[in-house]
Parts: C-alpha cells; sequence; structure tokens
C-alpha cells in the first residue's frame, strides 16, 4: 500500500444540443486528489475548484463565467506499461449566482446547483 497526493487538472466542453443548445460550456476544473495504491489499483478522492464558461446561445444571452467546485472519488486501474484506466465520479456545484438566467417570460433565479459529474479515460503514469 501507498499513499499519493497528486494535482489533477481536468478541461470538458459540453456542447449539448449541438448549434441551439440552451448552454454550451467549457468547464476548466484544476486541485488535488490524496488516497492509496494497492498494487494495480489506485482509489483517491479529489477536491478541483474550477470555473465554467457559457457561451451566447441561440435562446440563452451569455451566462458568462461561473464558480465550480468538484468533490469526489477516482478509480484507477494501473498496468506494468506505464497506461492506465480512470473512472471519476463526483458531485460538481456549479455557483451561478443571483443573476436571472431564462427566457423573459420564464426568468429565475438558479444560485448554487449540485450535479453528478462521472468520467472514463486514459492516463500514462510514470
Amino acid at each position: 500500500m501507498t499513499r499519493y497526493v497528486a494535482a489533477d487538472t481536468e478541461v470538458n466542453r459540453y456542447p449539448i444540443g449541438g448549434g441551439v443548445a440552451n448552454f454550451p460550456v467549457t468547464q476548466f476544473l484544476f486541485g488535488a486528489r490524496a488516497g492509496i495504491r494497492f498494487g494495480n489499483i489506485g482509489l483517491f478522492g479529489k477536491i478541483r475548484p474550477g470555473f465554467a464558461r457559457y457561451d451566447t446561445a441561440l435562446y440563452q444571452p451569455g451566462i458568462g463565467t461561473k464558480f465550480n467546485l468538484d468533490i469526489g472519488g477516482v478509480l484507477e486501474f494501473y498496468s506494468s506499461k506505464h497506461i492506465g484506466v480512470r473512472v471519476d465520479f463526483g458531485d460538481t456545484i456549479i455557483f451561478f449566482g443571483t443573476n436571472p438566467i431564462g427566457s423573459p417570460t420564464g426568468l429565475r433565479t438558479l444560485g448554487a446547483r449540485n450535479h453528478f459529474q462521472g468520467g472514463f479515460g486514459g492516463f500514462v503514469h510514470f
């Protein structure tokens, strides 16, 4: 068993809905993960602050840049060839603030919203 603390960075692009997406966004997360490794398996907790930059869309004016906080866990599997697989799961909190969002007939304030965020990917380790 080995204990680890590491820097962790992620960039995501969500153009959900294509050209008429309600909330096209680019998300940046950067922070730390800490945990343990048992042979070829690692189990980590993560906390990553960041921000999301929302684009102006057809039906939505630009929301701007909003603070995010991602808290969760990471499960990693390592091979002897310095290649690994990673499964992320967590709660991403987006702080929209008090600015009204929506159409003129349906404006509302979102405040802070929680969203499950999961991911799967590969990586190279040394």
